[in-house]
């Protein structure tokens, strides 16, 4: 079986990290995988170089005039036909909009879509992005076999939103605990390069710059409870989280953070040594639909503190503690409640075995493939999963 991915960029995310790990995991010889990225190589290029998978760039830029985008439509059009996929999965809201239009087209009669997306709320989402779900819904009744949801929370909103819900079928990320644990090395390289003492509380957040993810809910809970722990250093890091980012900074500003007290680190190329050398793990978003990083962070037996979104409660269970999103005093209260918890040795081992535990149980990479398998070998009048 031949199975074709498309999704709109390799940038550093949950869904391409999971498009990442369920690709170079399959231990199926019978499926044979391609990948098509509708912008450039972005992080995941280059690793699915080193794994031997195959990989197109559409290089479809934003604001492109028509006929640019009439060009690169014909020749993701004729590397669809070059593939001749059985099946073609896309991945995240213009993949499923690009890619899906013109595999139809193509004839693929076996189309699943992806979404990972979660708050569709007006003032967290461009105009742009709230048009394309809204064409999604409809074109749901027509092109997709399949829509894929790594959400539970996240299938029942875009059913009410308009998707048709014979069609939902639910699969949440899975990981590899052998490839995500505690990284003791990179924890004491990386507190180390960035001058932290080994007494220091170190609070983090890895996530690109987006207003879903509110890093100004983090930032002004930290500005509430920092003076009581002096100690105590937030770290942010992913994408856009930079001294360059002149928003960012103007926040930093605005809550009185000292400069001494925060760090950014933009882009992260291993995320279990950052995650390791955290002592809790913050997410402070207004809208998720599976949030890699809080699993991820787990793995590495790193407690969190996470906001109520998405499938937060399916993947914390007992082992954090959860809050009202855009709530940045209920957000200090739980960092402080948790950072009273960390001063009791046995508790807090406690809490950071469950943690890693309960991923190592829910959610493992093979359910994940397994799922995606079933998945594709359903037709069109087959009722949903």
């Amino acid at each position: 079986m031949k199975v074709l991915h498309i999704i709109t960029g390799l940038n550093q995310g949950g869904a391409e990290s999971a498009l990442f790990r369920l690709v170079t995991q399959s231990k199926n010889p019978e499926v044979q995988f391609s990948i098509i990225s509708l912008m450039d190589e972005g992080h995941y290029g280059p690793l699915f170089d080193k794994h031997e998978i195959e990989v197109t760039y559409v290089n479809l830029k934003r604001n492109k005039s028509f006929f640019g985008v009439l060009k690169k439509s014909i020749f993701l059009y004729k590397t669809i036909l070059r593939i001749h996929p059985d099946v073609i999965q896309t991945w995240m809201y213009h993949a499923d909009l690009y890619g899906g239009i013109i595999g139809r087209i193509v004839g693929v009669k076996r189309i699943f879509w992806s979404v990972h997306h979660f708050n569709l709320y007006p003032s967290a989402n461009k105009l742009i992005t709230l048009v394309i779900i809204k064409c999604l819904a409809k074109l749901a009744y027509l092109i997709p076999t399949k829509v894929v949801f790594c959400s539970s929370h996240s299938a029942v909103k875009h059913v009410n939103f308009g998707y048709p819900k014979s069609k939902v079928v639910h699969i949440p990320l899975g990981y590899d605990q052998n490839d995500i644990q505690f990284d003791s090395e990179g924890r004491t390289a990386l507190r180390s390069e960035l001058h932290l003492h080994e007494t220091s509380i170190i609070i983090g957040f890895l996530a690109r710059w987006d207003i879903q993810k509110d890093h100004e809910n983090l930032i002004k809970a930290f500005s509430i409870l920092h003076s009581n722990y002096p100690n105590a250093v937030l770290i942010l890091a992913g994408p856009g989280i930079g001294y360059d980012n002149a928003e960012l900074n103007l926040i930093l500003e605005r809550y009185c953070v000292p400069l001494e007290k925060i760090r950014l680190l933009g882009p992260i190329q291993n995320t279990s040594a950052f995650f390791s050398m955290l002592d809790l793990h913050v997410l402070p978003s207004r809208g998720e639909a599976f949030p890699n990083v809080v699993a991820e962070s787990m793995l590495c037996g790193i407690p969190n503190v996470a906001t109520n979104v998405g499938d937060v409660t399916e993947i914390l269970g007992d082992t954090g503690w959860i809050v009202p999103s855009q709530n940045a005093v209920a957000l200090a209260g739980a960092i402080s409640d948790a950072l009273g918890k960390r001063e009791n040795f046995d508790i807090w081992k406690d809490i950071k075995e469950k943690s890693r535990q309960r991923i190592v149980n829910l959610f493992s990479i093979e359910k994940m493939i397994d799922s995606y398998y079933a998945v594709w070998q359903t037709n069109d009048d087959e009722k949903a999963i």
